[in-house]
C-alpha cells in the first residue's frame, strides 16, 4: 500500500528494497530504496503523481539537511518521503526519518568482519572483499547473491510468553546459487550457551516430530521436502548462536514460496476485514523532528528486510 499508485515497480525500478519496523504495527513501517538508476526525477514525479491522485498538494521542505516531501499513499498513515542522496530514499512517518538515519549509521558500524557460519553469507562488505560503506548504502546493503533477507532485533519480545528459544536476534535468508537453485539460511543468536543448548534440542525435537506426525510428514513429501527436512544439521556458531542451511531445487522452491504467498494473501484478507468491520483511526498533524540526535535504538520488524535484483 506504501507504493500504490506511485508508479514505482519495486522490480524494475529499485536495486534493492528495504522494509523495517520497531514493531509489529503497520503505521511504524519504513521503507527504503535503491534506484536502479541513479535519477531522482522518478521520485519526485511519483510524489507529484500521488498528490495530484488525491488533491493534495506536494511541496518539498529540507528536514535535516534532506529534501523531503509529503507520500500520499493510500495508506491511512501519513509518511513522507526523503531523499537520502542521489540513488536513496526512505519513505516513513516524518517523526521516523530519524531513525531510518540511526539504522543506517548502526549498520556502517557493524561493518567489522563477521565470525560468520561456514557457508553463510552472514558477513559484512569487508568479508566480500568490498571497501566499508557509509550512509544510506550500508542502510541497504546486502551479501553478494542474496535475494531476499530478514533481520528482526529483538525477536524474543515479538512472540507470546517470550520463551527463551526464541533467539533475541534472527535472520533468514534466501541466496541464489546456480543452476536455478537456492539456498535458505536461518541464523538465530542467543545470550547465553545454555539457552543455545536447549533451543538447539528443542529444534531437533521438532524436525524428528515434523518427519514422524504423518499430518506433517504427507505435506512434506507431496512438496518433495521431506529428504531436505531429514538432512538438516543445526551448526553452532561462537557457542551463542545456531545456524541452518538448507539447498533447494526449482521445484522445492517454488513449492516453498507458494505456501508463503497463500499465508500472507491469507493474512492480509483478515487484516482487511478487520479494517472494513471498524472505523478508521483519526490521524492528526505531524510534525518534523526538532533533532535527529538522540534518536530510539532501531529494531528490524519480521518479515522481509530487503530484495535484491
Amino acid at each position: 500500500m506504501v507504493l500504490e499508485g506511485s508508479g514505482v515497480e519495486p522490480v524494475s525500478a529499485m536495486d534493492r528494497v528495504l522494509i523495517a519496523s520497531p514493531s509489529l504495527r503497520r503505521d511504524r513501517m519504513v521503507l527504503a530504496g535503491s534506484l536502479a538508476n541513479a535519477d531522482v526525477g522518478l521520485v519526485r514525479a511519483s510524489v507529484a503523481r500521488l498528490a495530484a491522485t488525491r488533491g493534495l498538494p506536494a511541496a518539498w521542505q529540507t528536514v535535516d539537511g534532506r529534501e523531503v516531501a509529503p507520500w500520499a499513499n493510500v495508506d491511512a498513515t501519513p509518511r513522507h518521503i526523503a531523499l537520502l542522496d542521489g540513488r536513496h530514499f526512505a519513505i516513513a512517518r516524518l517523526e521516523d526519518l530519524p531513525v531510518v538515519l540511526a539504522l543506517a549509521e548502526a549498520r556502517a558500524a557493524a561493518q567489522s568482519p563477521a565470525s560468520a557460519a561456514p557457508g553463510s553469507t552472514a558477513a559484512g562488505p569487508a568479508d566480500a572483499g568490498l571497501p566499508a560503506l557509509t550512509g544510506p548504502e550500508a542502510l541497504l546493503w546486502m551479501p553478494p547473491d542474496t535475494v531476499v533477507m530478514g533481520e528482526v532485533d529483538g525477536a524474543r519480545r515479538l512472540v507470546r510468553g517470550a520463551s527463551p528459544r526464541v533467539p533475541e536476534r534472527l535472520r533468514v535468508a534466501l541466496v541464489a546459487l546456480p543452476d536455478a537453485r537456492a539456498a535458505l539460511e536461518v541464523e538465530g543468536s542467543y545470550a547465553t550457551a545454555t539457552e543455545l543448548a536447549d533451543a538447539l534440542a528443542f529444534a531437533e525435537a521438532r524436525r524428528k516430530a515434523l518427519l514422524e506426525d504423518t499430518v506433517t510428514a504427507l505435506p512434506l513429501r507431496m512438496m518433495g521436502l521431506w529428504p531436505l527436512v531429514a538432512a538438516a544439521q543445526f551448526q553452532t556458531v561462537e557457542g551463542t548462536r545456531i545456524y541452518l542451511r538448507i539447498e533447494l531445487n526449482q521445484a522445492q522452491l517454488r513449492a516453498i514460496l507458494t505456501y508463503v504467498r497463500a499465508a500472507l494473501e491469507a493474512r492480509a484478507q483478515r487484516i482487511a476485514a478487520a479494517a472494513s468491520a471498524s472505523p478508521a483511526p483519526a490521524s492528526g498533524p505531524v510534525s518534523a523532528p526538532a533533532s535527529r540526535a538522540p534518536p530510539p535504538a532501531p529494531r528490524s520488524a519480521p518479515g522481509p528486510a530487503s530484495k535484491n535484483r
